[in-house]
């Protein structure tokens, strides 16, 4: 933390110190008295604050503040008879009542604004942590979860399979004819499209399910079960997008997908399930694009078997 971030700060520092330290030598000196030793104390409490506190702006309050008692201090300390300061036990008690006063207000108000300081900071910093912890883990341009997080929660799933024996699917898919787009409209009209398929899936899908982006045109959903109902969503997805009207600027788009689908009915390695559903895809790919691919014996429901 720098001390100061403009001159005028250094000149509050300055200004401060010299005030209390014309005050304390005036009083002594004047008066032959101790009083007023204990703006020391006030001065180091004022420096020690102005060193720490991370100033936004130039902060005039001790100079304010402290400047009129001061001032007229010193005019009694210069006015007063000094023989009669003795007698003058009043005087001397006031005197010290006064100088308590303010470096105990002084004192609190510098606690207050530390701890508020500190407060502030520590919630910048939690809010900085948590901006940290989701570009770490989300895509860009989409938002959705990236590579990095799903793998997370692959290894939660994978966990719960070898505790529990139970199944979770894994679906990829990718856009087809995606290099098409970029060269045709341009790479800012795909990264609409990428955009408003991820958001489009989003509203589709059920919460329990992870979707996150792999890797370029390429997406990835993980399920947490094994059965006919992932077909299902993922038909749904794929009718969804291939109905919908694309725009960009004055352009309309077609759009479609491909899907590969496994589960770990059949594997018990992570990599072994994306491998298989990666295969399916491209499978698809080949067999005419737009299509959901999967393993008939990985799905056990007759109706929705495609066999592969």
């Amino acid at each position: 933390m720098r001390f100061f971030k403009s001159i005028g700060e250094l000149y509050t520092v300055i200004f401060t110190y010299f005030l209390v330290l014309f005050y304390c030598f005036t009083f002594l000196f004047s008066m032959k008295a101790s009083a007023g030793v204990e703006y020391f104390t006030l001065g180091s409490i004022g420096l020690l604050f102005l060193f720490t506190y991370n100033i936004q702006h130039p902060k005039w309050f001790y100079p304010i503040f402290a400047t009129p008692g001061l001032v007229l201090t010193i005019l009694i300390s210069l006015y007063k008879n000094p023989e009669i300061l003795p007698a003058a036990q009043s005087f001397y008690f006031y005197h010290k009542i006064y100088t308590v006063f303010i470096i105990s207000f002084i004192f609190f108000y510098i606690c207050f604004k530390l701890e508020k300081e500190i407060s502030e900071t520590r919630e910048k910093t939690k809010s900085n942590e948590k901006q940290l912890i989701y570009i770490a883990n989300h895509d860009p341009l989409t938002g959705l979860i990236n590579r990095r997080r799903i793998w997370e929660h692959f290894q939660i799933y994978k966990d719960r399979k070898d505790l529990y024996n139970s199944d979770y699917s894994i679906a990829i898919f990718d856009i087809d004819d995606f290099k098409k787009i970029n060269d045709q409209h341009g790479h800012d009209c795909g990264d609409t499209v990428l955009q408003i398929i991820s958001t489009l899936i989003k509203t589709i899908i059920q919460k329990n399910i992870k979707f996150a982006r792999w890797g370029g045109e390429e997406f990835i959903l993980l399920f947490p079960y094994a059965n006919p109902q992932v077909i299902e969503t993922l038909e749904n997805i794929r009718i969804t997008v291939e109905n919908h009207v694309f725009e960009y600027k004055d352009t309309k788009l077609s759009i479609t997908i491909s899907f590969g689908a496994a589960n770990s009915k059949k594997y018990d390695s992570i990599n072994a399930i994306i491998m298989e559903a990666d295969r399916f895809l491209y499978k698809g790919k080949k067999q005419g694009k737009n299509q959901v691919v999967y393993a008939p014996l990985c799905f056990s429901s007759e109706a929705l078997l495609q066999i592969v």
